[in-house]
């Protein structure tokens, strides 16, 4: 079912009032008594609060030295800072920090440009203007959603804004109006799909805030029909380029502002249409979109995390449970309710949606309880002895299966190298053991303005040479920003799931990846093959056929626990939790790499490890083994 076709011209658009105004007390003092403590307790840490500046020198820092971060980072902060203070004002409703919103409001609307350096282009992967240009305004992911922030803080605390003057809602009004709905009728921008131009999260991101804003800001049915008529569009262009099997191919850190940003459009659309879009959320792709996330949770706060992809990228919680519940998967919701409770054990009761992202915060805050509380109604099914793998699941299109027997969590990746956010890792896998990570895929760092540049591939968290892979002499595997169908490809990849006597099963998976590497590469075939069966090891196997004299090559293992590695015995120790066991090697080198970057530090507690063996043939197989 498309989406357009639920948008009739007839129908009775109401305004987005999914959750209360402060005006409601009936519903905001019936909050949890420590939900309320918190949200006032972060509004007092900015009463008479000093907003950050924003410089132009700041902004111009991106086209000067490549920093993108100075100026976000500060932009950030004053969203944060005003959605602390008007959530507050909600909660408790005595006006002490009605001034600082104030404060927070009109400097917003006076900003030259709400989109931030990085996104100042009007014609997508091209180079970024110096200055915003305040009369041609650009929507991307946070110009919209800065005009969803204001139209909800319009939204919530009317009254009491109107109570100073009516003239701080009319400041809103006009610049939401001209920022971001005139543009979004007067101009094409990619991310809204015409069916050519490829879709990403851009395309429900930035439409979610849209609808979000317009349907908050203005009563004018015309512009309601247009935005909801537009919206549609952008939805269906997004779900038809979306895989069939449901696989964030941006990674599953991006299923938080990709598959969950389509949730809320939907739900969007839903709630001011009368339940005409119901029927989308029964779909069988928006159902594997929702349960992506779960399938890819390797166990407690750990996600499988191929492209750029964070390992620790946030315990699920109440925007999962929701997306679940709207789809009907009972399995998915207690997942989230799991992860939620798990959350709470580990921090106790806090609300962990991003402190800027003010409809996520309200989605947590009022359906809390109800995703906390549903695990605990759930009967765990009676223990049973299981001899094959307890998960697996495979995603075709990203190129990406994994299985798990309880005690080892194997994930091979092969697919291809080209796309915004895929790394050089065509044929590497990731590995756990017990819960905890061996073989490891590093993440990314802080995103600069080299990451999605022709530069991309000199970070070298995107190097084929720091993911579980070999490179042959300075040969890595090379990669390209746009996507580009068959482009560094595996080939040949075959995958099978046998069933074995005694209920256990057999993974297997080969692909030649020969055209993954770089021109000039002195080989003529590359083939890797993977093997687990259930309560074993993993069996890995490198064949290579050179095309000539030059025949060095090393394999990469990267690891968090420290390894210890011994040639003539062919081992490879990781820490406490398993080893590599390997044939014939000339030398092995380890080295240690300092977790510097903030965002790496997010995910490694302490420095990781990159082991390089020499193989002495050109066949060099490998076992893993949590085998003490």
């Amino acid at each position: 079912m498309k989406a357009k076709e639920r948008v009739f011209n007839d129908m009775e658009l109401k305004t987005f009032a999914g959750y209360p105004a402060a005006s409601d007390r009936s519903t905001w003092d019936n909050l949890p008594e420590w939900q309320k403590k918190s949200l006032i307790a972060d509004g007092e840490k900015y009463l008479n609060y000093s907003y950050e500046t924003l410089p132009m020198t700041l902004w111009l820092e991106l086209t000067r030295i490549g920093n993108r971060a100075n100026y976000q980072d500060a932009v950030f902060k004053r969203r944060e800072v005003l959605v602390d203070l008007v959530l507050a004002e909600c909660a408790e409703h005595k006006g002490r920090f009605l001034d600082d919103i104030i404060n927070g409001i009109f400097l917003t609307c006076e900003e030259s440009g709400w989109q931030i350096p990085a996104h100042n282009s009007y014609i997508r992967d091209t180079v970024q203007l110096p200055f915003p240009i305040a009369d041609r305004p650009i929507l991307d992911l946070f110009s919209t959603q800065t005009g969803m922030t204001l139209s909800y803080i319009r939204y919530l605390l009317k009254d009491e804004l109107d109570a100073v003057s009516p003239e701080i809602c009319r400041r809103i009004e006009v610049e939401v109006k001209k920022r971001i709905i005139d543009p979004y009728f007067s101009t094409f921008f990619w991310f809204m799909g015409n069916g050519v131009e490829p879709t990403n999260n851009w395309t429900v991101w930035c439409t979610r805030n849209i609808l979000l804003a317009a349907f908050m800001i203005t009563e004018d049915p015309s512009v309601r029909i247009g935005v909801l008529r537009k919206a549609a569009v952008s939805v269906d262009c997004y779900i038809d380029e979306y895989p069939d099997d449901g696989c964030c191919t941006e990674g599953a850190s991006y299923y938080h502002h990709s598959p969950l940003c389509l949730f809320e459009c939907i739900d969007v659309m839903n709630k001011v249409s009368g339940d005409a879009f119901m029927p989308l959320f029964a779909e069988d792709k928006i159902k594997k979109m929702a349960s992506y996330i779960m399938k890819v949770n390797v166990g407690g706060e750990y996600y499988l995390n191929y492209a750029d992809c964070d390992p620790k990228c946030g315990l699920s919680g109440v925007r999962e449970y929701l997306f679940a519940k709207m789809t009907a998967q009972e399995d998915m919701m207690t997942f989230a309710s799991e992860q939620l409770n798990l959350k709470i054990e580990m921090n106790g009761n806090t609300l962990s949606a991003g402190k800027s992202a003010i409809h996520e915060r309200l989605q947590e805050m009022f359906s809390y309880e109800e995703c906390m509380e549903y695990a605990k109604g759930t009967t765990a099914s009676a223990s049973v002895e299981k001899t094959g793998f307890v998960k697996q699941a495979s995603f075709p299109i990203a190129g990406v299966d994994l299985v798990d027997d309880g005690r080892i969590y194997l994930s091979v990746k092969s697919g291809d190298n080209t796309g915004s956010h895929k790394h050089n890792d065509t044929g590497s896998c990731i590995v756990y053991a017990d819960g905890k990570p061996l073989l490891i895929d590093v993440g990314v760092e802080n995103y600069t303005q080299k990451t999605f540049s022709e530069q991309r591939y000199e970070l070298w968290t995107m190097q084929s040479q720091y993911h579980n892979l070999p490179t042959f002499g300075t040969h890595q595997q090379e990669g390209r920003l746009q996507h580009v169908p068959g482009l560094f490809a595996a080939e040949n990849t075959q995958v099978m799931i046998e069933d074995l006597p005694e209920g256990k099963q057999k993974f297997t998976e080969s692909m030649e990846l020969k055209n993954t590497y770089e021109a000039g590469t002195p080989i003529d075939s590359y083939v890797r093959s993977y093997e687990f069966v259930s309560g074993g090891d993993v069996c890995v196997c490198d064949k290579v056929v050179f095309s000539g004299e030059e025949q060095e090559w090393f394999v990469t293992f990267m690891t968090y626990e420290t390894p210890e590695v011994d040639v003539p015995a062919g081992t490879l120790k990781i820490g406490e939790l398993g080893s590599v066991l390997f044939g014939e090697a000339v030398k092995a080198e380890v080295e240690d790499i300092p977790i510097t970057d903030v965002r790496l530090a997010r995910n490694w507690e302490h420095d990781v490890h990159r082991v390089r063996i020499w193989p002495k043939n050109s066949e060099f197989c490998w076992k893993i083994t949590t085998e003490k």
